[in-house]
């Protein structure tokens, strides 16, 4: 197998060439006496000038550049020649980017998780507030639809209602009031407001001073002072009074309950039912 040689030329490492390739590079002065040559088998870069059989005077140049130092910067050994150190700081240097991948890995999937579990929140806390907005709408149209139904259906006629006790009727609608110490030749006047059609039954429970105390119930419509409607009974008939009149016209209306002795009525307890 031929010798392969590496050169450097421009402080560049070039190479492999054959050693009559190498003699033709030093014959054009592309290869110069100072620049580095190597080939297996050297312990280390060597100048061309110091290759027997290079250069044609190299045994001049060798005693003349033998006391020389040369400014050039050695470079690497060729491939096959790198030493432990270069192959100890490669090692340590992929052990570190290794690490620095493995660092960048974990820090993305840790950012892909964090997004995830936010997104999961976020999915959560819209599927509550949706249905909370559902309920709260449904709630809303039934109440709505309650109240519209309730107002827009009127009470249906039974044509066959059922057999029992019949449905109680309205009562009277009453009212009472309590005169206190009136006194002979005294009138007590409240207004009411009754209703055209109406039966009013107006009575007055006397409390007396003498058995004889004559105490009289009168009724007037409006400003009118000529009552329509009256109790003067004696004491020795009735010492109460009762009027029991329909209304003739809507209006306003006096109750008058009158004291005309002698003696003082201590309470007269009046009562108005109105059917």
């Amino acid at each position: 197998m031929a010798t392969e040689w590496f050169y450097t030329t421009n402080k560049q490492q070039m190479g492999p060439v054959s050693w009559k390739e190498l003699l033709e590079l030093a014959e054009v002065g592309i290869l110069k006496p100072h620049d580095l040559i190597w080939t297996e088998g050297m312990d280390d870069w060597v100048k061309a000038i110091n290759q027997k059989g290079l250069f044609a005077n190299s045994g001049a140049e060798e005693a003349v550049s033998a006391g020389k130092k040369s400014s050039y910067t050695q470079p690497k050994p060729p491939p096959g020649r790198r030493t432990r150190r270069a192959d100890d700081d490669e090692e340590e240097e992929d052990e570190e980017d290794d690490k620095e991948a493995k660092r960048k890995a974990r820090k993305r999937a840790e950012a892909r998780a964090k997004t995830s579990v936010g997104i999961k929140i976020g999915l959560i806390l819209a599927a509550v507030v949706f249905v909370m907005l559902f309920l709260s709408c449904a709630g809303a149209v039934l109440l709505w639809l309650s109240f519209r139904g309730a107002g827009n259906n009127p009470p249906q006629k039974m044509d066959n209602p059922p057999m029992g006790n019949p449905p109680p009727k309205a009562g009277p609608r009453v009212q009472s009031y309590t005169v206190r110490n009136l006194f002979q030749d005294r009138i007590h006047e409240k207004r009411f407001n009754f209703q055209q059609g109406q039966k009013v039954v107006i009575t007055s429970t006397n409390n007396l001073t003498f058995p004889n105390t004559d105490v009289d119930l009168r009724i007037l419509r409006g400003n009118d002072q000529n009552p329509f409607a009256w109790d003067d009974r004696l004491p020795e008939q009735d010492r109460n009074c009762r009027v029991e009149f329909i209304v003739p016209a809507t209006d306003s209306y006096v109750v008058r309950v009158v004291n005309l002795g002698p003696g003082m009525a201590r309470t007269c307890d009046v009562r108005i039912e109105e059917h």
